[in-house]
């Protein structure tokens, strides 16, 4: 990414309501995350573990990966950003990370698509991600959030697929990373979750 990831400000597991650093979480864990503006609730899918202790000093907000494999050696990961737009639009800020990851990885984008738009082509694939609000009495989701699918994942680099998700003055950024074809249906399942229950709380 183009842009430095904020410091972490993880403050609770919904299950304990216990203060708990993200590298100890269980799998299934809730977790909440503040932002500059925002707060975030992101869910770990079963049988995967989140770390932001490490990830944080690679420039990231957090990282998931299944549980039998560590931060070092994961063969899928699920990368997260939470950061600040500061003067940059949403629109503007895809485009200029997407042509950096297009210069310096040497990645083709193959299509890109909104989860949140009912009229899209794919619009059988996105509804299985729908973005929600946290509750009833929310008054503040992710509003659009822009998909890019990757040519031959885990091929030429490990990045397969990119969600942008639009939080204002914050950017809030998915990044599934493989380490080969074989790990594709299996990284794409616990990759849909992760975005399905993708909520702001505030």
């Amino acid at each position: 990414m183009i842009m430095a990831a904020l410091s972490p400000a993880v403050y609770a597991d919904v299950t304990t309501d216990a203060p708990k650093a993200l590298s100890d979480t269980l799998p299934g864990d809730t977790i909440y995350y503040d932002g500059v503006d925002h707060s975030f609730m992101f869910v770990v899918p079963n049988g995967w573990l989140a770390d932001t202790t490490n990830a944080y000093f690679d420039g990231y907000t957090m990282a998931m990966f299944p549980g039998h494999e560590s931060y070092f050696n994961a063969t899928r990961q699920i990368l997260v950003w939470v950061l600040d737009l500061d003067s940059l639009t949403f629109e503007q800020f895809i485009t200029a990370d997407s042509a950096h990851l297009a210069k310096t990885k040497k990645i083709i984008f193959k299509r890109r698509y909104s989860l949140n738009d009912p009229l899209h082509e794919k619009g059988r694939l996105e509804s299985k991600f729908g973005i929600s609000r946290a509750s009833a009495s929310d008054t503040a989701h992710v509003d659009t959030c822009i998909v890019l699918e990757i040519r031959d994942p885990g091929g030429v680099s490990r990045e397969a697929m990119i969600a942008y998700c639009n939080a204002g003055s914050e950017i809030v950024i998915f990044q599934l990373n493989i380490s080969g074809p074989v790990h594709s249906v299996l990284s794409m399942r616990a990759y849909e979750k992760v975005l399905k229950s993708f909520k702001l709380t505030k």
